[in-house]
């Protein structure tokens, strides 16, 4: 499953003699192929630090196994490993993580049931593990124990893998496809099965894109919804159970759609007020709306307007709100929701009292997720830790040309927007950019910026939101 991110202070006045985040790696749930990655193969109830490093920047769970980078752009798995999902050449299980190969270029990565990808911070394209439906692109059906590059093509954004189908966004907007073809899943207008990446349809300003089990969604940069796929459980969102759209249909009239993420038979998004909403099955509760009847049009997810992030496993929703807390619901057999229990739930349960979640992860049936350690800043009485008003996110991370700059400023007016390094020197003014700005997304071109770290301040009346990004050559 994808990841989510969410890191952010957020205070009056600058800070410069910052250390940002620390990130330590947790895990929870099922473990029977070590996919918690915490040398065990016990089941985890709540959150379980994994290892000692704090060094984490992106995870992906997959099915049973579990992939990340560190912030050095090494690529590391853990769990299953009988068709070599982890990459590593072998078949052999892993039960804490392990280091893949000795580069230190990646960026991105994607996990689900049937393959594994990744990008590189060159842009390229690289994938591995099962490919009976051509779901890796190398335009075979050979599985692939290694890593292998999709193409010479070096201009991939991001990359998002469904149960055996692959959507992908190039760096111009155009979205594209392979893999089984089922339902209608790539959205070409067929059923058929490609083996290698086909362009859909001719629009460049695909934004985002999510893979369900057998449906995808995808947002635009006007902040529409599109859906296609499987429809049987109303998991597009259309107002109907169709069984299928065999290519990107818009999904009502909204132009406010913020973040998505799809589940099984499931969908979860965002809208840009901060507001949570849900449809498609709802197994175990896996929507949060207190019941466990399917919706078959987005419904909103209580009142709260204060959801930043979300992501969704088999059966079961996570989410992190703006202010680093973190929320679960829906089937917690093997303890995936992290509540300590082994009940399901059908309502929005807070993990734990932590705010200092910044990136979760929701595999088949266990969860990986980045805590990030306090900020050190000088003493300043008008700090304001956890203010419920401001989200700043950036991807990718670690990054070398290109970054995206997401944001959230639900009831105050963005009014600057900066890159500085970490001694404080401005690099960077996207304010202008900023103002001309119809939509909550920023992209900048890094590539003339040195490796290191660099910290992105959003501006909203008198607060501050902070990220770090670090750029790696």
């Amino acid at each position: 499953m994808k990841k989510i991110i969410l890191v952010f202070c957020v205070l009056y006045g600058f800070l410069f003699s910052v250390n940002l985040f620390a990130d330590d790696l947790y895990g929870w749930g099922a473990n029977h192929s070590g996919q918690l990655g915490d040398g065990t193969t016990s089941d985890r109830h709540t959150p379980v630090k994994i290892g000692n490093s704090n060094e984490w920047t992106e995870i992906a769970a997959g099915w049973y196994h579990t992939i990340s980078i560190k912030t050095d752009g090494s690529l590391w798995a853990w769990g299953l490993n009988d068709y070599g999902q982890l990459g590593d050449g072998t078949k052999t299980d892993k039960l804490v993580p392990t280091k893949i190969g000795n580069s230190n270029d990646w960026r991105q990565i994607s996990a689900d049931a049937g393959h594994t990808l990744g990008i590189k911070t060159d842009g390229s394209l690289w994938a591995w593990w099962r490919n009976e439906y051509g779901q890796i692109g190398d335009n075979t059906t050979t599985n692939r124990h290694t890593p292998v590059q999709i193409g010479t093509e070096t201009n991939w954004a991001y990359v998002a893998c469904g149960r055996s189908h692959t959507l992908a966004i190039n760096n111009d907007g155009t979205l594209w496809a392979w893999g089984n073809n089922g339902s209608g899943k790539l959205g070409d207008g067929t059923t058929m099965d490609r083996y290698s990446p086909v362009k859909i349809g001719s629009n460049n300003d695909w934004s985002k894109v999510e893979c369900g089990s057998v449906h995808t969604i995808a947002i635009k940069t006007d902040g529409s919804l599109w859906a296609w796929g499987s429809n049987l459980y109303g998991q597009l969102g259309d107002g109907t159970n169709t069984d299928k759209k065999i290519i990107p249909t818009q999904i009502g009239s909204g132009t406010n759609w913020a973040s998505v993420a799809a589940g099984h038979f499931h969908t979860i998004a965002i809208k840009t007020d901060g507001s949570l909403w849900a449809w498609g099955s709802n197994f175990y509760g896996s929507l949060g709306d207190g019941t466990n009847t399917y919706k078959n049009i987005p419904t909103q997810i209580g009142s709260g307007t204060n959801w930043a992030s979300v992501d969704a496993g088999e059966f079961h929703t996570i989410v992190i709100k703006t202010d680093g807390s973190l929320w679960a619901w829906g089937g917690n057999l093997f303890g995936q929701l992290g509540d300590g229990t082994n009940t399901d739930k059908n309502t929005p349960t807070q993990i734990g009292s932590g705010t200092n979640w910044t990136s979760v992860s929701a595999g088949a049936s266990h969860t990986i997720g980045l805590k990030g350690e306090s900020v050190s800043v000088p003493n300043n009485n008008n700090i304001i830790q956890n203010s419920t008003r401001i989200s700043l996110n950036v991807r990718p991370n670690p990054a070398s040309d290109i970054i995206e700059i997401e944001f959230t400023t639900p009831d105050c007016q963005a009014s600057n927007l900066s890159i500085y390094s970490l001694d404080g020197k401005l690099i960077s003014n996207l304010t202008d950019k900023l103002q001309a700005l119809k939509s909550n997304l920023i992209t900048h071109d890094i590539s003339n910026f040195t490796s290191g770290e660099y910290t992105i301040i959003l501006t909203c009346e008198n607060e501050r939101a902070m990220r770090k990004v670090v750029v790696v050559r």
